[in-house]
């Protein structure tokens, strides 16, 4: 949905949730497919009302003007494994530690984004100390442009931030993996040489 939340339900910005639970009331009485009304419209105004309804979705799109859903850590889960789980065991023989090796994949993954992290701050503490030194009745092409710069770099940070926090939160899902492993098992042994058990 690309119109703003509050235009389809035709509330103000101010509005309380009462207010936006009365105006939903009110068009779906209109617009149900039930009563004949259109689905698509009723689908929008549903959508609509989920947002403002949701306190943090709602603060959400009153910063960023956006009404996209950000995945949940574990929808992100499931396609991490995908992306990098899947690939170390294609690429490895049968008698390898499975989680450990996911496991330091990960942790190099965390060092490059704190390196990353690092030289975002770096960054930042030199144009800080740029901008502390013009005139603060100084307004000219090149405080637009530090400014702009860290407004940026500010939010790189922040999305630098969730990386680590998202790949913390892999490694625990990890460390509650029941993985039997012994170092130089012949498979040919016992063809059940591993379980892997992840709570998705």
């Amino acid at each position: 949905m690309e119109k703003s939340p509050y235009d389809v339900l035709g509330v103000d910005k101010r509005a309380t949730k009462e207010e936006i639970k009365q105006r939903y009331k009110d068009l779906a009485k209109i617009h149900h497919p039930d009563v004949g009304g259109d689905h698509k419209k009723f689908q929008e105004i549903q959508e609509a009302y989920e947002i403002l309804n949701d306190e943090e979705r709602r603060r959400k799109f009153d910063a960023t003007g956006s009404v996209k859903r950000e995945p949940s850590n574990e929808d992100k889960f499931k396609h991490f494994c995908i992306q990098v789980a899947m690939p170390i065991i294609q690429g490895n023989n049968e008698n390898f530690d499975l989680v450990g090796s996911i496991k330091m994949e990960i942790s190099q993954m965390i060092g490059r984004v704190q390196g990353m992290m690092d030289q975002t701050k770096a960054e930042l503490r030199k144009l800080r100390l740029v901008q502390g030194r013009i005139k603060k009745d100084e307004t000219n092409i090149l405080t637009g442009m530090i400014q702009e710069r860290i407004k940026h770099l500010i939010e790189h940070e922040k999305n630098l931030e969730n990386d680590i926090d998202f790949l913390n939160y892999c490694i625990d899902k990890f460390g509650g993996v029941d993985y039997d492993f012994t170092p130089g098992f012949n498979q040919n042994q016992n063809k059940g040489w591993f379980t892997f058990k992840v709570d998705m």
